[in-house]
């Protein structure tokens, strides 16, 4: 037991020592692409960046900006899972829907997001954008996933429910729910990243007010490579730590081993 603590403990050390070091080669590569192209109005190195983000992130207008935008997306994610959910049980009690609900998210994952954003900011309006491109891009793998989970269902189990006659309530706690929720949480850690890009990307493309994307654009037309970097690692970061969240909730929670 003790050995394998040691060698768990060098493995963890190992790791975290590759880690380090991969990161800094990226950063010495960032600094060297920085000195080639020598000019900082049109990009800038990692010690550029940071500290303009240090300065961005002592301003109050940073935090409620990012906080605006955390909140947008947040609210399209959870709306997407909410119809992507909807949807699948919709299409499980009522087959006959099924392809007319397929026909809808093929269009949806086949027109390019830019195309949407730009027809969802004469519909909708600049603020709301963001919220609505989370949830067409999010819906569609929730459905899908769904959908395959319960396709997926051991047809041998559900024989040996009605067998030993299962009410419904315990059949769906025992055999439907674990099956669905080996494919529903994958697709909800993938939701996450992609409600957040395409969110931001909307942000910008729709110039929402009060938003990350709006600041990215503004710093790009006003030739400020360490702002738009700055609020690009912002960006990165916060993606990241949404990323970090759900998974520690999910194990947390068990839903998923």
């Amino acid at each position: 037991m003790q050995d394998n603590a040691k060698n768990s403990k060098k493995g963890f050390v190992l790791r975290l020592i590759i880690t380090a070091v991969s990161i800094l080669l990226w950063l010495a590569i960032w600094e060297l692409a920085a000195y080639l192209i020598g000019y900082d109005f049109i990009f800038v190195g990692p010690i550029k960046t940071f500290t303009a983000l240090c300065t961005l992130a002592g301003t109050l207008s940073f935090w409620q900006t990012v906080a605006l935008s955390v909140l947008r997306i947040l609210a399209g994610l959870a709306l997407g899972i909410l119809l992507g959910v909807t949807l699948a049980i919709l299409c499980r009690a009522l087959p006959i829907i099924i392809t007319f609900v397929s026909v809808g998210m093929t269009v949806i994952r086949s027109t390019p997001v830019a195309s949407i954003i730009m027809i969802l900011w004469i519909i909708v309006g600049s603020t709301s954008v963001p919220v609505v491109i989370a949830v067409l891009m999010v819906a569609p793998i929730i459905w899908q996933n769904l959908m395959d989970g319960y396709e997926s269902i051991d047809k041998d189990l559900r024989e040996v429910t009605l067998v030993f006659n299962f009410s419904k309530r315990k059949a769906f706690v025992h055999l439907t729910l674990p099956t669905l929720l080996r494919y529903f949480v994958p697709a909800a850690l993938t939701s996450v990243g992609l409600a957040w890009k395409s969110g931001i990307a909307a942000e910008i493309i729709a110039y929402t007010k009060n938003s990350i994307g709006k600041n990215v654009l503004d710093a790009k037309s006003y030739f400020e490579a360490d702002v738009l970097l700055a609020w690009t690692v912002a960006v990165i970061v916060i993606s990241l730590v949404f990323e970090y969240l759900v998974k520690y909730l999910v194990k947390r929670s068990k839903l998923w081993d």
